[in-house]
């Protein structure tokens, strides 16, 4: 399992806790990942679950965690190579 963790400095603009996860943390790549670590409680405050709706405030703690990479199933469909050197190749896609 691998843990993120971020303490919010002082002065933090008013944005909440989903907004500035994805901002904080590079592996959310979105807005709607970190809703959804926030509600599988994979996001933390202060060591508790919170809401996406909250707003952050300085020197909360948070902690991300995450259990492994998430991987995309290899994509198996025949391609069709017009051209192809070691510098560029020319693919027609289905």
């Amino acid at each position: 399992m691998v843990r993120y963790t971020h303490v919010v400095p002082a002065d933090p603009p008013a944005e909440r806790i989903d907004a500035y996860a994805r901002r904080v943390f590079d592996v959310l790549t979105s807005r709607n990942q970190a809703k959804k670590a926030i509600k599988s409680g994979a996001l933390t405050r202060n060591g508790q679950r919170c809401r996406s709706a909250w707003f952050v405030a300085e020197g909360e703690e948070f902690v991300l965690s995450l259990s492994g990479a998430p991987r995309m199933p290899p994509l198996k469909m025949p391609l069709d190579v017009v051209y192809i050197d070691p510098w560029l190749a020319v693919v027609r896609k289905p």
